[in-house]
């Protein structure tokens, strides 16, 4: 069963997150600069020290959150989920093909989470999958999937977990 998001939705999502937490940044870097400008304020060099913090300080931030966009935008392009009736699959093609499998048999928990910018952006949800046997596990996690997907994927990987008898 392939395990399709909306991927308009998802991207409006990362967006407005990208957007959030470039606001945050410009905030920080301003507030370190005040700061740290505190310190200078009996020098000369105080005055254009501050200019160059707060230009390089800007294009940093900006640069890291153009970096994040164009990595979260070529993810949500080239993810492929799937659920087939033994395994849970995550494909993506970016630089390299990357292929992420948990197999149902070794499956310990599944959990459905939302975080703060998806209950005011969009509305989605996140299925976290444990696996593993003994102290080794991992998780698999199906991102920006609708509250019935994730749902429905939960109750799917439950039923079929139930059925295989781990002794």
């Amino acid at each position: 069963m392939n395990i399709e998001i909306d991927k308009k939705k998802a991207w409006e999502r990362i967006k407005a997150g990208t957007l959030i937490n470039f606001i945050i940044l410009i905030f920080v870097v301003f507030f370190s600069v005040k700061l740290f400008s505190l310190f200078l304020v009996w020098s000369e060099l105080g005055g254009q020290l501050n200019n160059k913090v707060y230009s390089y300080g800007f294009l940093f931030v900006i640069t890291i959150q153009i970096g994040t966009l164009i990595s979260n935008w070529l993810w949500l392009e080239n993810v492929v989920y799937q659920a087939e009736p033994d395994k849970l699959t995550e494909t993506y093609t970016i630089i390299t093909k990357r292929i992420n499998q948990a197999r149902l048999q070794v499956v310990n928990d599944v959990n459905i989470t939302q975080s703060i910018y998806d209950r005011f952006f969009g509305k989605f949800f996140n299925l976290e999958v444990n696996y593993g046997f003994g102290d080794v596990g991992y998780t698999f996690i199906y991102k920006y999937l609708s509250e019935e997907k994730a749902n429905e994927l939960s109750e799917f990987i439950k039923a079929k977990g139930r059925g295989i008898d781990l002794k």
